[in-house]
């Protein structure tokens, strides 16, 4: 014989024997309602869950033989019922935990709350409790325990009530003495009953080798499928939870356990209720939008009733259908796996498409372009409703509204993939529908700004030549920065030549760091480019954005060339449009590289002051005798002034000339017939 498995044996047939024994010799007061009874429907505490009948006579009713074992001095209740019409009941709970037969010392009792109902029919409530027992009536060995659940409507009851309206009810616990919960307390494993994770029929979720100890608290949280905005179930404060069936809501969930005495808790692993027998593409349809039924039952059919009573029967060989005529439309599925019917309406709108998603026009502007960047990089990391199919084809596609907009742009355009959060993967739809215009309508171009500070292509350490060229693009200066700065769109243009391969654009890393970079290549002249931050902090200061890179062919030193900067947009963190800056297109000569003469003779070159009023003064200075042949031209590359100065070695100042409205101006410094350097002239007089 297994003298240990017998031990065990005869260590529970005596708690059994003890428990029943003490049942037995204690005597309670049986309380009574004759005014008439307000029933209670359903007890739930531990694992167990009793219901009872709502059209109960009875005013009190013994259920001391649905026991359950409970570990510790914690215990979580709930308690459903029908308050009468017109009516206010309380609702209390009693403990005899001293074992003494009676419910009426000042420990026993604990108030449930109140249930108000201002109907014209009786209504249902449910509350919940959390029952802590108080720490010196707890006693170190097994023992039964008995507990009164009473409603009384108008004022609060005693535990042997004996007038009014209402209900009591009784049942018992064995009480084993357990640990304490710590940190090393788990949440347990989360398992689906049944487990066809078809958020179409009702799911017991059944909580897996969680922590028995007591002082624990429990909470439930669900989020949208896939998006983790977890959030409280109110009510849900059990080890296991019951999900109702939701054909539209896809979810997950998750539980959290707390330890009271430490504060500290931990969150079990999520489960999802994400393969439903249909679903809807909206209940909203649009202007090229079509209404799809995903049927994971071969068996499910959905009954479409719309205007004129016009029939429509989908079903899984025929799983979409689009509408001509605007108006409600009702449908009626039947679910075949969970003997379930559902009945919704939707409806169709065939004349406004405004609150549609275009998967790639971010910045919903009517045109996927690179301007839609700046969209992404300011709605980055933002989570909202995801559309019901996750798909990026170029359509429209309804969404509900997030809860943010920037500049009155809704964040719900930025999530061009429709999987409820805005990420870097949101780009691959810009870059799939670049240029693609809807419906059907291309926007007007930015045009341009004219202000301070100054963006403009830096020539003056970097001449333009045959050959490759790596020219900054350049926003401020140290006098005038850029201020409350977030992000940049522009087309960068090359004009006056045909390259000899792609322009390319490269982003620096100095005053201000562009997490989210876009480049498009239209054609060998023209980029399109896009510089966003993503912390959603403005900026300021002055310096490199970014640098072009170009190759000119030869043969072709003396020509001019234009550097373009078209549709530009400088937005700040909040999306509103900067118009506080000034675009400078360049227009210069190209030079051949060979005939570029080393610094090193002109070792100093500066305009004093710059930005200047309506005089200012050129200062060089030479390493050896040199000629130095100045011009002044303007932006377009229009030449202004220019002067010849003698053969000489050492310092040298120049007035410049004072007649030039004020705007940018260029000077460039050719040493002996070689090209010197390019100083920027800013004019403010």
């Amino acid at each position: 014989m297994n003298f240990n498995l017998y031990s065990k044996f005869l260590f529970v047939l005596s708690i059994l024997f003890s428990f029943v024994k003490n049942i037995e010799a204690q005597t309670y007061c049986t309380p009574s309602f004759p005014g008439g009874v307000s029933a209670i429907t359903k007890v739930q505490w531990g694992t167990m869950s009793n219901t009872s009948s709502g059209a109960s006579l009875l005013g009190f009713e013994d259920f001391t033989a649905n026991a359950d074992t409970i570990t510790g001095g914690d215990l979580v209740m709930a308690i459903e019922g029908l308050t009468n019409a017109n009516a206010t009941d309380s609702l209390y709970a009693y403990f005899d935990w001293k074992g003494d037969g009676s419910f009426a010392d000042s420990i026993d009792s604990y108030f449930l709350g109140v249930v108000h109902n201002t109907g014209n029919t009786p209504a249902p409530f449910t509350v919940s409790l959390i029952i802590a027992a108080p720490a010196d009536s707890l006693p170190q060995s097994a023992y039964s325990l008995r507990f009164r659940v009473m409603k009384k409507q108008g004022m609060a009851p005693s535990s042997c009530n004996a007038s009014g309206i209402g209900q009591a009810e009784d049942y018992s616990i064995l009480y084993l003495p357990g640990t304490k919960c710590d940190s090393l307390m788990n949440a347990g494993t989360l398992t689906l009953i049944p487990p066809s994770q078809n958020s179409a029929c009702d799911i017991n979720i059944v909580n897996i080798g969680y922590s028995t100890s007591y002082g624990m608290r429990w909470q439930w949280e669900s989020s949208p499928f896939g998006v983790n905005l977890f959030q409280p179930i109110i009510g849900a404060n059990f080890p296991n939870y019951y999900a109702p069936a939701d054909v539209y809501s896809y979810k997950d969930y998750r539980v959290i356990a707390t330890c009271t005495d430490t504060g500290s808790f931990i969150v079990s692993a999520p489960v999802s209720v994400n393969g439903p027998t249909l679903y809807y593409s909206s209940t909203l349809l649009c202007l090229g939008e079509t209404l799809l039924v995903n049927f994971g039952d071969p068996s499910c059919v959905s009954t479409i009733v719309g205007p004129n009573n016009l029939s429509t029967t989908l079903s899984f060989s025929i799983p979409n259908i689009s509408f001509a005529n605007e108006g409600w439309y009702v449908r009626t599925t039947v679910m075949s796996q969970c003997v379930n019917t559902f009945i919704d309406s939707f409806y169709v709108d065939v004349s406004n498409c405004a609150d549609s998603v275009w998967p790639g026009d971010a910045n919903n502007d009517l045109i996927v372009d690179n301007a839609d960047i700046l969209q992404l990089g300011l709605a980055m990391g933002n989570t909202g409703y995801p559309r019901l199919i996750h798909d990026t084809a170029y359509y429209a596609q309804h969404a509900y509204d997030w809860a943010t907009s920037y500049n009155g742009v809704n964040a719900k355009h930025a999530d061009c993939d429709g999987n409820g959060t805005v990420l870097l993967t949101d780009t691959m739809a810009i870059h799939s529908h670049y240029g693609m215009p809807h419906p059907k309508t291309t926007p007007a171009p930015h045009a341009k700004v004219s202000s301070f500070p100054d963006l403009y292509f830096d020539i003056a350490n970097a001449p333009i030549v045959t050959g490759q060229n790596t020219i900054p693009l350049m926003l401020g200066s140290a006098t005038l920065p850029m201020n409350n700065f977030y992000g940049i769109a522009a087309k960068i243009k090359i004009s006056g030549l045909t390259l000899n391969t792609q322009a390319t654009v490269t982003p620096v890393s100095s005053w201000i760091n562009f997490p989210l970079t876009f480049q498009r290549n239209v054609g060998n002249e023209q980029d399109d480019i896009a510089l966003c931050k993503t912390d959603h902090q403005n900026s300021s200061g002055y310096g490199q954005l970014c640098l072009l890179h170009f190759n000119l062919p030869s043969g072709h030193s003396g020509d001019s060339i234009k550097l373009q900067l078209d549709d530009v947009r400088l937005v700040d963190a909040s999306g509103n449009v900067l118009t506080d800056y000034n675009i400078i297109d360049l227009s210069a000569m190209i030079d051949d590289p060979t005939s570029v003469r080393s610094l090193s003779t002109l070792s100093y070159a500066a305009v004093i002051p710059n930005p200047s009023g309506r005089d200012a003064t050129l200062q060089i200075n030479t390493n050896e005798p040199a000629s130095v042949h100045l011009t002044l031209a303007d932006a377009t590359g229009k030449q202004l002034w220019e002067n010849t100065l003698p053969k000489a070695q050492g310092l040298q100042n120049v007035n410049l000339p004072g007649h030039p409205t004020p705007g940018m101006y260029f000077i460039r410094l050719d040493v002996d017939g070689a090209r010197g350097q390019t100083l920027k002239w800013v004019k403010q007089q």
